[in-house]
């Protein structure tokens, strides 16, 4: 009566708008090995076992395979941290304009509030290229921080064990710049937002959410 169908893929990556992602947001494949699918209605429940069988071509060895999926899910968590992180500085963003149209004759919100939404959209295009409408549009105009990670998770997910050292070198070149870029929206936190969020508890406003 109902057929249920697994792409044998993981949850599909978070997304947000604007976030100039062309190539989709499936999850990573999963690997050989014994999985478990439950089906549940009402109070009946079901569950199946399930054996995935690695491809007899692939000469990958264990410990490479093992490799392979830390690799990917270390860029899957990633790509989660930057995505998700982009959308509670573009929600603080929104919480400060709002501020500023609701309280415009006062400078000691409207300074900070002002510097801050211009230093978040400077930041938010260090994550996202605006210019980009197309996947096409990659070739003209620089590819920022998560379109740089999405890439390098589909290579690396494509290619398959083992993971090059080229890979492994490029995973490390983007954490370390995320972790840069960490540090700048930790600064606009605690400068401008904390300035606003202080003359906000001092009048009994409401107070913008820290990214």
């Amino acid at each position: 009566m109902h057929e249920w169908t697994w792409d044998l893929r993981e949850n599909d990556l978070p997304c947000i708008e604007n976030s100039t992602n062309f190539y989709g947001y499936a999850g990573n494949s999963v690997t050989s090995g014994n999985y478990t699918t439950t089906i549940t209605a009402g109070d009946f429940s079901e569950s199946v076992s399930i054996d995935l069988i690695a491809d007899p071509r692939v000469t990958a060895t264990v410990d490479e395979m093992e490799a392979w999926t830390q690799s990917r899910t270390e860029l899957t968590s990633l790509y989660s941290r930057i995505i998700t992180t982009l959308g509670q500085a573009r929600k603080a963003s929104s919480q400060l304009s709002a501020l500023m149209i609701d309280y415009p004759q006062v400078p000691e919100l409207q300074k900070p509030a002002q510097s801050a939404i211009e230093k978040f959209l400077q930041w938010d295009h260090k994550i996202i290229q605006p210019l980009h409408e197309t996947g096409e549009d990659e070739d003209a105009w620089p590819v920022m921080l998560l379109s740089q990670v999405k890439a390098l998770l589909d290579a690396v997910g494509d290619s398959g064990a083992p993971v090059s050292a080229g890979a492994l070198e490029r995973i490390g070149d983007l954490q370390r710049e995320w972790q840069m870029l960490r540090v700048e929206l930790d600064e606009i936190t605690n400068g401008e937002i904390s300035t606003v969020n202080a003359w906000a508890k001092a009048n009994n406003v409401g107070h913008v959410v820290s990214p």
